[in-house]
């Protein structure tokens, strides 16, 4: 699998999908738009890798995006944090509970992202 990223730039607050990092003079370089600058330094960016995976809509799921999942058949459904943990195993996880993401990915419907949606890491949270 080629990795696969895309860039929250800090400082005009907008995602895009990365075309190029450049590790010499440390910038990234986002696929273009109007809203996002020509390149990105290192200090301004938070790069998020592709989990490989999709949800049940087919949607790619990213580190930090912020998923809903039905956790058993009788649960409420709840939202859960993407994130990678020892030996580069990617899990979701909330303050209750948590599981492998290759074992959910197909239950589960990516709902936005720790960035864009800063309030549904609140309800990761609670």
């Amino acid at each position: 699998m080629i990795p696969k990223f895309r860039v929250w730039d800090k400082e005009k607050q907008a995602m895009s999908t990365v075309e190029a990092i450049d590790y010499v003079n440390d910038k990234i370089y986002p696929f273009y738009r109007k809203y996002v600058r020509r390149y990105i330094p290192f200090e301004e960016a938070v790069l998020m890798r592709s989990t490989g995976l999709k949800d049940k809509n087919g949607v790619e799921i990213f580190e930090n995006d912020v998923v809903k999942l039905q956790y058993t058949i009788t649960s409420d459904f709840e939202l859960f944090e993407v994130r990678q943990f020892r030996g580069g195993m990617w899990r979701i996880d909330n303050r209750r509970r948590g599981s492998d993401l290759w074992l959910r990915n197909e239950d589960c419907e990516v709902i936005g992202n720790i960035y864009q949606n800063s309030d549904l890491l609140e309800s990761v949270e609670e």
